[in-house]
């Protein structure tokens, strides 16, 4: 964990950061992230390999071949989302992504980022939602992609939350903006370089939909906030 990064996350990872950033930062960036998928994708891979070899070495018995079986298409199934993962992040860095526009309803796009928050952010903080926006609430964009940056969102910010603690996440409009703030009691006062590496992201992805993303620091609190344009069909 970085001491103190509490204190100065916007400027090393938000929306102050992606002002100052050039590409010599996304290509560092890029790199990071390069690093990372090769690191995590060796993991179901060796599993496969390994399961693979144990079939060649002779018969394996209907039970035993069938839990070989479902343990390397589990693990292939994990490779497939993390590649799709990684390329869509690379192509975000290299703001290279391609959308397809539509416009996203809020309270849905969340109902699915419930329905998918990975067993992680479960384990440790449960998902509260309120949704104040004076009516509902939608933006212009790729819904698949902003799916991503909200879930995103949440496992980051999970990760921080204290064991047992509820993580909020509250939607308001602001003027023509919406906002969706995330907010846990945090275990640390720090981010890990995983986090910041997610944070960065996400605040290139918020650009892609004209928006920003805020990481406002609070003592003992891990928070973050997404703002968007409203959709003009909204307005």
């Amino acid at each position: 964990m970085h001491a103190g990064a509490t204190v100065n996350i916007e400027t090393r990872a938000g929306a102050s950061w992606l002002a100052t950033a050039g590409p010599v930062e996304r290509l560092q960036l890029l790199d990071a992230l390069v690093s990372r998928f090769n690191h995590d994708f060796r993991t179901p891979l060796n599993t496969i390999v390994g399961w693979g070899h144990l079939l060649q070495q002779g018969p394996v018995d209907p039970a035993r071949s069938r839990h070989v079986a479902d343990v390397i298409a589990r693990n292939a199934h994990e490779q497939t989302l993390m590649l799709e993962r990684f390329v869509e992040d690379a192509r975000v860095i290299l703001d290279r992504l391609p959308l397809e526009p539509a416009t996203v309803h809020i309270d849905e796009m969340i109902d699915q980022v419930m329905a998918r928050s990975s067993d992680g952010a479960k384990s440790r903080a449960s998902l509260r939602v309120r949704i104040d926006s004076g009516g509902a609430a939608a933006v212009d964009g790729d819904g698949r992609v902003l799916q991503r940056l909200v879930e995103r969102l949440v496992n980051v910010i999970a990760r921080r939350a204290l064991e047992g603690a509820a993580l909020d996440l509250s939607v308001t409009r602001e003027d023509r903006w919406i906002c969706l703030s995330l907010t846990t009691p945090a275990h640390d006062a720090g981010w890990s370089d995983a986090d910041l590496l997610e944070l960065r992201i996400g605040t290139l992805m918020a650009a892609v939909f004209r928006g920003t993303l805020e990481l406002p620091a609070a003592a003992g609190l891990a928070t973050l906030k997404l703002q968007l344009p409203e959709a003009k069909r909204a307005n």
